[in-house]
């Protein structure tokens, strides 16, 4: 079916849960975003003005966006927020906006109503040789409050299209790791070889001293496009058994950096970090435990060797929820990360959280009632609760504010004005 859209002010609906930006020559400030529950937005002038383009769908649950990369005219939406929480809502499978630059985008869809509704569309990856090869990664969603499960409960896991513009689309789950239902909670392809994909799986069932989570696990395929790709799993330095921990969620970004000649894979995943940081004032080290690890693989998600230190426990106390990774594919070195603050009343990396009544509840800061508690690490915070935002603009080495200006005043970490964010791609 297709549709036409009114132009209208951005709905937040809390939580943005995809954002897409694509960097055009002849319109660097095209954007679309995808609140939670609040269907896909577009804007031409880098977000100060926005059309809704998703009015008339069934399903304003937002879980991923891509852009098609032969035709940047076609936006696939994956419906369904994938974020492991009661209100993430379910979708109806995946549609696309056709025209979706010109004055009267048309929305298409839902298909692969009967395998991916009912679920969550974590991830849409577009094969940028033939784009009716599309591949859909399909996690647990819910109804609302209290849980309730769709009429419907196919299989979740990785499934792929290689019909998709064929007019009667059909989808294959493809066999990744060993269960039959697994959730996927992120995929991406080789920037230089489709045939090259990387998934997440987050596995729940225990296992072994030597085999911790035997469904779960970043798995690795190196046949995409053939009939049936075999999938392997990666290795994971530093853990037990060369996996990542049970019930781990794990949001993947990949980019080919030029200067190295490697293909980056970034895992941001839900595993607990020790952090410490020296308070300057009494210079007495101020330890603190909180989830949220930045992994890295150089040799095209085979294995993850290596891990970002300064990014630990970005995502607070919310991994199961606020987590989110991209990379800028024209500057690898610029890397954005999206978490929460800490479960324990910290800044992630950093120094004490307001309470309510501004005093101070972790670390030795001051307060101020005009601008929030005074962070020994960080400088002064906002009051604010939201998500937090940072970036690198050297590889991870060191992370920043977004945007480091006022009313932040946060030379680290930005406290975003949505609530979280749980997913994140850049073009």
């Amino acid at each position: 079916m297709a549709r036409l859209f009114p132009s209208a002010p951005l709905s937040t609906a809390r939580r943005s849960s995809r954002l897409a930006v694509e960097f055009d020559p002849s319109n660097s400030n095209l954007v679309y975003v995808g609140p939670a529950q609040g269907g896909i937005y577009r804007s031409f002038d880098g977000g100060r003005h926005w059309t809704q383009l998703f009015t008339g769908a069934g399903s304003l649950a937002i879980g991923s966006i891509a852009i098609d990369p032969l035709d940047h005219n076609k936006v696939f939406i994956g419906t369904g927020e994938g974020n492991f929480s009661g209100d993430s809502h379910f979708g109806l499978g995946l549609y696309v906006i056709e025209d979706a630059t010109e004055p009267n985008p048309r929305l298409m869809g839902p298909f692969g109503a009967t395998v991916l509704g009912s679920r969550a569309i974590t991830s849409v990856v577009v094969c940028p040789t033939n784009d009716n090869i599309v591949f859909c990664a399909t996690s647990s969603a819910f109804g609302g409050l209290g849980s309730a499960t769709g009429p419907t409960s196919p299989p979740r896991g990785l499934y792929r299209s290689t019909n998709f513009f064929s007019g009667a689309p059909t989808f294959t789950r493809l066999t990744v790791g060993p269960g039959a239902d697994t959730r996927v909670t992120s995929a991406v392809l080789d920037p230089t070889d489709p045939n090259r994909l990387v998934c997440n799986l987050y596995g729940l069932v225990p296992g072994s001293a030597t085999d911790t989570n035997p469904t779960g696990g970043i798995y690795r395929t190196t046949n995409a496009l053939d009939p049936d790709p075999v999938f392997t799993r990666s290795t994971v330095s530093g853990t037990s058994d060369s996996n990542l921990p049970l019930g781990t969620n794990v949001k993947l970004a990949s980019v080919f950096d030029a200067a190295t000649g490697e293909v980056v894979v970034l895992a941001a995943t839900s595993e607990t970090a020790n952090t410490t940081h020296t308070d300057p004032n009494t210079g007495q080290p101020i330890p603190y435990i909180d989830q949220g690890v930045v992994r890295k693989s150089v040799d095209g998600g085979a294995t993850f060797a290596t891990t970002f230190p300064d990014a630990n426990g970005f995502a607070g106390g919310q991994g199961f929820y606020n987590v989110a990774i991209a990379i800028d594919q024209k500057t690898p070195n610029n890397i954005y990360l999206a978490g929460t603050v800490s479960a324990t009343g910290l800044d992630p990396n950093g120094g004490p959280q307001p309470i309510n009544d501004g005093s101070v509840n972790v670390g030795s800061g001051t307060s101020n009632p005009s601008l929030g508690a005074t962070d020994p690490v960080n400088g002064i915070g906002p009051t604010d609760g939201g998500g937090t935002f940072q970036y690198s603009n050297n590889g991870g080495t060191t992370f920043h504010c977004q945007c480091n200006q006022p009313p932040c005043r946060q030379p680290r970490h930005c406290h975003c004005p949505f609530e979280s964010a749980g997913n994140l791609h850049r073009e």
